[in-house]
């Protein structure tokens, strides 16, 4: 791999970023970020402020390092700027698609789900967690590395590949929310749910209380909870949530070939490809969500609507 020391002694990027172009992204960064913010303030979704809202913030920084080296392409710490918040803002964003997911589950039945809903939360954000860590510390070894004056040097490569294990991971992660969220939509769609109360011993689903299956195949048995699962919000809901998640995906996939090419490598060096496969992408991410957002498609702010994390109390039962 390439070096980054290689990189800096010639030119930063390999290119010199267009100055209108980092422009038009940090507006529309910006404009998304702050209708995100009012979105999950109107909505009553303080969790949205903490997941998908700084990661719009994360873009805005990061364009603003490659803006700066529009100006000024000889500073570096514009270049560490935007490498550190341009990767790290992705996982930002689909965490708050792993608790969109779990917003879905108890709308639609969590009898049709393999974990409960507060699971996707815990399992996934804490995967989320791990990789956004392991994202820092190789972008921060990078820039240490590529600021160290010393001999001898240190290599920064050795921080591209902490970098490259942590979008990895992330997009294995990610692998396997979309398996789970496959067959969730699969079988709410053919009404085949994982385990069905046959008898009083029968088991719920992996850390689903008795009673709270018994609540759930209640409300789907109803006529009212059947309008509510094949209404037009909830599939438009889906929508945003897989459209989102697929950008995302794309752009992991991108920056994992870009990284293992080399600091000064073709990949990295060429500016359409980045602007298109990491810009547009997360732009495209965003969009899906403030268009398609659950605030308003399941109108949150009249409508108390749980993540799951909450244990639910099990129904009086009569003498």
């Amino acid at each position: 791999m390439p070096s980054l020391h290689a990189a800096f002694d010639t030119q930063l990027y390999g290119y010199v970023p267009t100055q209108w172009v980092c422009v038009v992204f940090i507006v529309f960064f910006a404009l998304s970020t702050i209708a995100h913010t009012g979105q999950a303030i109107h909505g009553r979704l303080p969790w949205l402020l903490f997941t998908i809202v700084p990661g719009g913030l994360l873009e805005v920084l990061g364009w603003c390092g490659r803006l700066w080296n529009s100006i000024n392409k000889t500073i570096l710490d514009g270049y560490l700027m935007q490498i550190c918040c341009l990767i790290l803002a992705p996982a930002f964003i689909m965490a708050s698609n792993y608790l969109i997911l779990g917003l879905i589950i108890n709308k639609l039945g969590l009898q049709y789900s393999r974990i409960a809903p507060k699971w996707y939360t815990i399992v996934f954000c804490t995967c989320d967690v791990i990789s956004l860590v392991v994202q820092a510390i190789g972008g921060g070894s990078a820039a240490v590395a590529v600021q160290s004056s010393s001999l001898p040097r240190k290599d920064p490569n050795v921080g591209a590949r902490i970098m490259v294990g942590g979008i990895i991971f992330q997009m294995a992660v990610m692998v396997l929310f979309t398996i789970l969220g496959a067959e969730f939509l699969y079988r709410w769609s053919f009404k085949k749910p994982v385990k069905r109360l046959s008898s009083p011993t029968a088991s719920p689903p992996s850390g689903v209380t008795k009673s709270e299956e018994v609540a759930a195949y209640d409300q789907d048995a109803s006529p009212e909870l059947e309008h509510v699962n094949a209404s037009r919000n909830l599939k438009l809901l889906i929508l945003g949530v897989s459209l989102s998640t697929l950008f995302i995906f794309i752009r992991s996939i991108y920056r994992t070939i870009e990284l293992l090419d080399g600091w000064t490598g073709p990949i990295i060096a060429n500016q359409q490809l980045f602007n298109f496969l990491d810009g547009m992408m997360i732009i495209f991410a965003l969009l899906a969500t403030n268009f398609l957002h659950p605030g308003f498609l399941l109108d949150t702010r009249n409508n108390s609507i749980s993540l799951g994390m909450k244990r639910k109390k099990a129904p009086k039962v009569d003498a």
